[in-house]
């Protein structure tokens, strides 16, 4: 088995094994499990398996060929099976594992699953799932200040923070549940579960006032969703009720746990959707809601198809919000906010305006462009329901104030110009309206707290669309600075857990994206050169595009995160944590300046409606212009500070399907969710650090096979020749790195293969010897029948041989019996006839000689006949003997030939049985190492939790009370201290905008009666000149006449006539000054028209940046005054004297005589 490097994870991997479980990795469906068929070296062919659940997306005859080792993740049946609460304490932790154990228990409706500190919440698309539906949330309830034995699930997290937050005895006390996912994922409702709970379990113990008041502040903070929904929320192809917009909320309890008030803050809500909508979404649905209502007719509404906005997605019907049942429902809301009846209906013109705008349309004439005849309608309708100056709104619809160290320039506005302001009033105007209802509720929440509080973040996942631009760098700049956060905070638990255990951790490194905040973020870096480049009058997002390009080249940390393709003109790649992201240039400069021109503000302000007046802040015309990017930034900054501040918690929303269909899985769109919401990155910390972590007499048991010297964790490593710092020995565990985990594994399969190897080879010997035996007896057969024969025959001939010398030897003994009988018979007839007379004592010895003969032939006979039963018994044994022979040897044969059939079935099933008996110990001993891994884990964290109570009694018991004293103190001070400076801060504010808005209505009423005479003087002096034009005009036919006449006088007249011409040209010359000095005092006096219009600019602008008075307006009136002898100054008559008259043009200048004629 080979090793290979799985490429950009750095996991080591196996190779695959033909015949084995796996699972493997393909395009459709991500990871699914299967068995390896074929292995090149190069790729593996898998075939599906395991789709016991008909609603799995791939069928078991599936065959993918062509897999990279990377592709294909070698298991066990009882991993396939895995079922855990924890993602952590699955055996072998790996990407393709993980998905398995939540594609099985999402099928299995168990939709929650934790993973270390995060809880994954698939979305089921159904709310009746029998053991989360609300009547379980006492069993959650009257737990303690843990969750132990109820399912993991939000209300779990919610109840851990809370207890977490009551029970902190030192900082930090305050909590945060940070919620997040893509669009569609349940965010928003896992947010209302966990506010739901919340509520209810500070209101678990205490009084009836206590509990009603708890209760009273949940219902407000309910009441809040429908406007904030309504105007922030909006359909998108993934959710009918999609959250666009991020929304911080500061849960807050006082001293005792009890909920008392919230605060809510937004982060960047998305302005493009309040113009327009991408096909099959639409735009917020405050606008659609607007349309449905009964009295719509009010404000000038007709339906939705009717207005550009609310029809680009080319879709208008909803789930929510879509009827005017629910049009009335958030105006319901809005009494209960306090909004009175005036204020909502100007919050609905200010919409009504918004999207009846937006249908205007513009031409172009000449270099300018003029509002279309037919959409001028709905200018109107927007002046009407924003109640403005109609003449004032439309000319600035088209025309633009440039303000130059000369003097204020108007220019024109192309159509595509004119289209851009339009659609950022319309934005600006909205967004401003939606932050004021954020306001407005925070009113109603918001409240003074002694005690801790519980920050609930639901904000926008991490996003990657075919085509992203400026909105979606924000959105995942927030997710970087989150999954940043989070990398720290698991990594350090993690090796805490591992110092704890007496693990050398010097060298662990984590997954750090620090560079890359710092190259989106950091000085220098792509935001701080985009607001450069909008701050330069000639920038474009060319030259931002190359600039940043330029900057990320040259710091060689950043270059493992920033890509520009070389033919690639309008875009760069950044590489975050979830993912490579293409960013397109175009419109970035655009985005991040605040387009909106003073005018329409100054406009906005002077609105009759107070409503609307007061929405838009009034123009700042020298003070620090902050642009989108760079606000969006401090926002994020100020974000992490707080959460830093906090201790975190987290649920990672997913949608496991787009279908937002119930039981519906895809592979992968879930795992693209999980690397997006950090799921994964959990899984590369652990993987950064020792992943594999197996108690001793589990390894021991396990690895026993590699070490011959000893049996001991120490000893098998050391067999094993691995890095000491790669596989360490803790108190209870050892500690493996993936590396050596695979290691370990590959030296087990080569002993039990080697030894395998060795069984087999024995057996194959036996089985061998067998089989020759079995052939020497079928090649003998001839000969062992011979040799049978043979036996046979001997015996018979021995027997018949003992059988005869017993025959001669039984006659022999007959015959000399008889001799004997025979001599004995003698004897007794010699002694009846010849010795009648013996003497007795002869017939005593012959009677004692007869009585011992008599013996001796009985002992005889016995004799015989003992040697007979003797020889019988023997003839008798032979052939018992013989037979037994026969039998035995027959049976000897039967039994070889029987031995060998059955010793070679016998080490068939003896192979068979050690085979099963090797794969069920494999099996039970992972299952033993399984069960024992969570044994052990849960003693751990029982411990690990009564170790930490312990250490919280017993550390700085003495100092508790002075620490905490000096605490609540600098708290409180910290508290009351920003309160103030947030209360002096809205206070100074409002005044300002008091004092400025006064101080520019009378400025721009001084200004309107100074035109208004202005133009009176200029009328006058019009009229003045055209009389002096129609005398002209007489004169010169009278002195035409009269020169006619002088030409016939008489030459002594010549003198004379030449004096008078001489002193006509004086007059010319002085009557040419004259009519210069009043051309010169119109220009000084259209230039005083603009400088007044500066010096009232100027002197608003210094008292809202600096809280002076600029230069007072008696500064005009001066110059008006010294410029007033000369406006004041009689008009200029001509002498009486024709000759001696001098004409003025039309442009003011003299024109003499000898010209006019």
């Amino acid at each position: 088995m080979g090793k290979k490097d799985a490429g950009a994870k750095g996991d080591a991997v196996l190779d695959p094994e033909v015949g084995s479980v796996c699972l493997f990795r393909v395009k459709e469906h991500s990871w699914i499990p299967g068995v390896v068929e074929a292995w090149d070296g190069k790729a593996a062919s898998c075939k599906a398996k395991d789709n016991s659940n008909k609603l799995y997306t791939w069928e078991n005859s599936e065959r993918h060929t062509g897999l990279k080792a990377d592709d294909v993740y070698m298991v066990t049946e009882d991993i396939l099976r895995e079922d855990v609460t924890d993602l952590l304490s699955l055996t072998v932790l790996h990407d393709s594992t993980l998905l398995n154990v939540l594609r099985r228990r999402y099928f299995d409706d168990y939709i929650y699953t934790n993973i270390g500190a995060i809880t994954v919440a698939l979305n089921p698309f159904n709310f009746k799932i029998p053991w989360y539906t609300d009547d379980n949330m006492p069993k959650y309830l009257q737990e303690g200040e843990r969750i132990e034995t109820n399912l993991p699930h939000s209300w779990a997290t919610a109840h851990n923070t809370y207890w977490e937050m009551r029970m902190a005895t030192h900082e930090p006390f305050n909590q945060c549940i940070l919620v997040s996912g893509e669009s569609g994922a349940g965010k928003t409702e896992a947010s209302k579960i966990v506010m739901k709970y919340l509520a209810a379990l500070s209101c678990k113990t205490g009084t009836e006032e206590q509990k009603a008041a708890a209760r009273s502040v949940g219902t407000r903070i309910n009441v809040t969703s429908p406007p904030l929904e309504s105007f922030g929320n909006a359909k998108t192809v993934r959710n009918d009720n999609s959250s666009r917009f991020g929304k911080w909320m500061r849960v807050k309890f006082d001293e005792n746990g009890f909920l008392v008030g919230a605060h809510i803050t937004k982060y960047l809500l998305e302005k493009s959707r309040i113009v327009t909508a991408s096909h099959g979404e639409r735009v917020y649905h405050s606008f659609y809601l607007l349309c449905r209502a009964k009295d719509r007719a009010k404000w000038g509404v007709l339906t939705d198809t009717d207005y550009r906005s609310t029809s680009a997605g080319k879709t208008s019907d909803n789930k929510e919000f879509d009827t005017a049942e629910e049009f009335e429902e958030v105006c319901a809301a809005f009494k209960e906010l306090n909004v009175n009846e005036a204020t909502s209906d100007s919050m609905w013109k200010v919409v009504a305006g918004v999207m009846t705008l937006e249908n205007a349309d513009f031409e172009p004439v000449g270099e300018g462009s003029r509002i279309k005849p037919d959409t001028e309608n709905w200018v109107d309708a927007a002046v009407t329901n924003w109640a403005i100056d109609n003449a004032v709104f439309k000319k600035e619809l088209t025309t633009t104030t440039l303000h130059l160290a000369e003097g204020d320039v108007e220019t024109l506005l192309n159509p595509v110009k004119a289209m851009d302001g339009r659609s950022a009033l319309t934005k600006t105007l909205y967004d401003a309206q939606f932050g004021w209802l954020i306001e407005t509720c925070n009113a109603t929440l918001d409240v003074e707290a002694s005690g801790a509080w519980i920050g609930l973040l639901d904000i926008f996942g991490f996003e990657d669309f075919e085509l992203n631009s400026f909105e979606q760098l924000c959105i995942n700049l927030a997710n970087e600075s989150l999954q940043n956060h989070y990398n720290a905070y698991i990594f350090e638990r993690d090796m805490d857990e591992c110092k704890a255990e007496g693990i050398d951790v010097t060298a662990v490194e984590f997954p750090d994206n620090s560079p890359c905040l710092k190259m989106i973020s950091g000085k220098g870096g792509i935001f701080a050169l985009l607001d450069e480049e909008c701050a330069l009058g000639k920038g474009s997002d060319e030259s931002f595009l190359d600039k940043i390009t330029d900057a990320c080249a040259s710091v060689p940390a950043y270059k493992e995160f920033f890509t520009k393709r070389t033919l690639d003109k309008s875009s760069f790649i950044i590489h975050h944590y979830a993912g490579s992201v293409s960013y397109e240039v175009s419109g970035f400069l655009d985005k991040n300046r605040d387009t909106l021109k003073p005018a329409f503000r100054v406009c906005l302000r002077a609105s009759s409606d107070p409503f609307v007046a007061q929405l838009l802040a009034a123009p700042a015309e020298h003070a620090h212009k902050v642009t989108v990017g760079g606000f969006f930034k401090s926002q994020v900054a100020d974000l992490m500070e707080l959460i830093n501040s906090t201790n975190p918690h987290w649920i990672r929303c997913v949608k496991p399907h787009p279908a937002k269909k119930p039981k519906n899985f895809h592979g992968v769109n879930t795992m693209h969710q999980l690397a997006s919401s950090g799921v994964l990155g959990t899984v590369k910390i652990r993987k950064a650090g020792f992943p594999v972590r197996i108690p001793f007499d589990a390894f021991s048991e396990k690895y026993s096979i590699i070490s011959t010297s000893g049996k001991d964790p120490g000893s098998i490593i050391k067999a094993s020749g691995l890095d000491p710092m790669t596989a360490q020995l803790g108190k209870t565990r050892v500690f493996l790195k993936s590396d050596s985990y695979v290691a370990l594994e590959k030296m087990k399969k080569q002993c039990l293969e080697k030894y395998q190897k060795i069984v087999i080879a024995n057996c194959h010997a036996y089985l061998a010897s067998l089989r020759l035996r079995v052939l020497i007896n079928v090649k003998n057969k001839a000969a062992i029948d011979a040799l049978r024969n043979q036996i046979a025959t001997e015996f018979k001939a021995k027997w018949e041989r003992e059988r005869a010398e017993r025959e001669a030897r039984e006659a022999s003994e007959r015959q000399m019996m008889e001799n004997i009988a025979r001599q004995l018979g003698d004897i007794f007839t010699d002694e009846e006839h010849g010795r009648d007379a013996a003497v007795g004592e002869e017939d005593r010895e012959w009677k004692r000689l007869l009585h011992d003969f008599e013996d001796q032939v009985q002992a005889a006979e016995q004799q015989k006949e003992a040697r007979l039963e003797r020889e019988e018994q023997e003839r008798i044994d032979a052939e018992e003997a013989k037979k037994a022979a026969v039998d035995t040897a027959a049976v000897d044969i039967q039994r070889t030939v029987r031995g060998w059939l059955c010793r070679a079935e016998l080490v068939r099933e003896l192979t068979e049985r050690a085979r099963a008996r090797t794969e069920f110990d494999a099996d039970a001993h992972i299952f033993r190492q399984h069960m024992l891994m969570l044994s052990l884990d849960a003693a751990r964290l029982q411990m690990e939790d009564e170790y930490e109570k312990v250490m919280r009694v017993k550390k700085d018991t003495e100092e508790r009370n002075a620490i905490w004293k000096v605490n609540e103190a600098r708290r409180k001070e910290q508290v009351k201290a920003v309160e103030t400076r947030k209360f002096e801060r809205v206070s100074s504010q409002q005044k300002i905008e008091e004092e400025v808005t006064e101080f520019a209505l009378h400025q721009a009423h001084r200004l309107r009666m100074e035109r208004q005479q202005q133009e009176e003087l200029e009328k006058a002096e019009r009229r003045r000149l055209n009389v002096v034009r129609r005398q002209f005009q007489e004169k010169i036919q009278a002195d035409a006449y009269e020169g006619r006449e002088r030409k016939k006088q008489e030459t002594e007249e010549y003198m004379q006539r030449r004096r008078a011409h001489d002193y006509i040209n004086e007059e010319h010359v002085m009557r040419s000054v004259q009519s210069d000095r009043l051309a010169n005092l119109a220009k000084q006096e259209k230039s005083l028209g603009y400088r007044r219009g500066q010096l009232a600019f100027s002197e608003r602008q210094e008292f809202e940046g600096h809280g002076l008075s600029g230069p007072s307006i008696s500064s005009s009136g001066d110059i008006l005054r010294t410029a007033s002898p000369l406006l004041n100054s009689p008009p200029i008559r001509s002498p009486v004297t024709p000759a001696t008259h001098s004409p003025t043009n039309r442009t003011g200048r003299s024109v003499s005589f000898d010209s006019a004629r």
